[in-house]
């Protein structure tokens, strides 16, 4: 079976569709292929009412609003929808950081990177690796520098979308 996630950078658009509601779709990534899941989010003063359509596959998740974690509520749902253990129940397989031998960049590395997207500064993940990023203290938005040997990359955005995008680029070069 085919195991569908949704890229890091792209869980910005689940937070940001469970503080607004409304309509959106995500792509799901296998190494073979990727889906299209389509969902709405409706808003109550205590809830959020996720409906999700994947293919002939539908489906409701009701979260409570006051949780910080709902975007990762709602991505594991939908992943578990299009890997075929929402039926099932089956558990869910190890992390990704797991299977693609990147504990260290989901630990201590995700911990500085969170530390440099939020007040700036730089550090080495590791050998031949630099994240450096520009914070202002009157807005939120950042810009951000990330050599990785020969290859220098530049990511500009707020602070939570910018961690998801330098996270899910650490991560696709530490598994190439």
């Amino acid at each position: 079976m085919n195991h569908y996630s949704i890229p890091l950078a792209k869980q910005e658009l689940l937070h940001h569709m469970l503080q607004v509601s409304g309509a959106a779709a995500v792509h799901l990534h296998s190494l073979e292929q990727v889906i299209e899941a389509h969902f709405t989010v409706e808003l109550t003063d205590a809830q959020a009412i996720i409906k999700v359509e994947l293919g002939q596959h539908k489906a409701e998740l009701t979260l409570r609003r006051a949780d910080r974690a709902n975007h990762l509520h709602l991505r594991d749902f939908i992943e578990d929808i299009a890997n075929g253990r929402h039926e099932s129940a089956e558990p869910r397989p190890a992390p990704a950081c797991e299977t693609l031998n990147t504990a260290a960049l989901c630990q201590a590395t995700l911990s500085e990177l969170d530390r440099v997207t939020k007040q700036g500064g730089s550090f080495s993940p590791w050998q031949g690796a630099v994240v450096a990023v520009h914070a202002q203290d009157d807005h939120d938005g950042r810009t951000a520098v990330v050599v990785l040997g020969n290859a220098t990359r530049m990511f500009c955005g707020g602070s939570s979308a910018l961690h998801l995008e330098l996270a899910d680029h650490l991560i696709q070069h530490q598994a190439a």
